[in-house]
């Protein structure tokens, strides 16, 4: 299963900021330097899904705000129910 994630990080915490233009938007509290937004975006996602981290990968745009994170489709469940409250 793949989402489409906008991150902004630098914020003051970790947040998901709901749904824009088809892309889930996640505030995330690291700075985007040497791999610590998206480090920190993959720890705060995979708590959330309460799923081990090492499952999760970012797929597409590691240098970009747009990324594509995937997961193992026997996650799905879990996923959209919880994407969908945010």
């Amino acid at each position: 299963m793949r989402i489409s994630v906008k991150v902004l990080p630098g914020a003051g915490g970790n947040k998901i900021n709901g749904y824009k233009n088809g892309e889930l938007v996640v505030k995330i509290n690291a700075q985007p330097e040497k791999g610590k937004a998206n480090k920190e975006l993959i720890k705060y996602r995979s708590g959330l899904y309460g799923i081990p981290k090492g499952v999760m990968e970012i797929v597409s745009g590691s240098a970009s705000r747009h990324k594509i994170l995937e997961f193992p489709d026997e996650y799905r469940k879990n996923i959209e129910r919880l994407s969908a409250i945010g």
